[in-house]
């Protein structure tokens, strides 16, 4: 695991030395490892940057409820962070991001209304997996959400519930109650 570890080169020699325990050999060329090190802390320095460039999509949606690329945008970020953060064992932030992308999901569906609360309850989002970030980059890697975390989830949902559309639900539904009727039909017609 990256995380706690102070430098690229201390990182290296701590992988070195572990390969060279497990296999009872050296390790003569390194040149795999360190790219894949390498990658880690590129995919990580991307998360940054990602996490940046959201709130104005967000409020550029927002503003333009037509300009679905910009909430296509914020998802596929925060689909993207969920699925590095998992391979790097980073659970929490995985978790967290998880809950946020579900909810986004529901607004990139026109599911959810993006209301002027939610965009700034994602927001704080936004700021809390930097923490998370910064925290697992600093060797505190937690495996579970915070209350903290989990309370600013749970405010995410509601405001999302509240703010569905009523048309949505109605047609959850209808879509719900046509398939029960099919499955329904179908048994009817199979033979005992």
């Amino acid at each position: 695991m990256l995380t706690g570890l102070v430098s690229m080169s201390m990182t290296l020699q701590s992988m070195r030395w572990g390969t060279e325990a497990c296999f009872f050999k050296p390790l003569l060329d390194i040149a795999p490892l360190a790219t894949a090190i390498e990658n880690a802390f590129a995919k990580i320095d991307h998360w940054w940057e990602t996490l940046r460039t959201l709130p104005p999509q967000l409020q550029a949606y927002r503003g333009d409820p037509d300009d679905h690329e910009a909430v296509h945008a914020v998802f596929r970020s925060i689909h993207s962070i969920k699925g590095n953060a998992s391979f790097l064992g980073l659970s929490a932030i995985k978790l967290f991001a998880h809950s946020v992308e579900n909810t986004l999901d529901g607004v990139r569906n026109e599911e959810t209304n993006l209301t002027e609360e939610l965009e700034r309850l994602f927001v704080m989002a936004f700021n809390e997996l930097d923490l998370m970030l910064n925290d697992a980059l600093d060797g505190a890697v937690c495996k579970t959400l915070s209350d903290e975390n989990e309370q600013l989830l749970a405010k995410i949902e509601d405001e999302a519930n509240a703010s569905s559309s009523c048309s949505s639900k109605v047609a959850r539904l209808i879509k719900k109650i046509s398939s029960i009727a099919d499955e329904i039909a179908e048994s009817k017609h199979e033979p005992s």
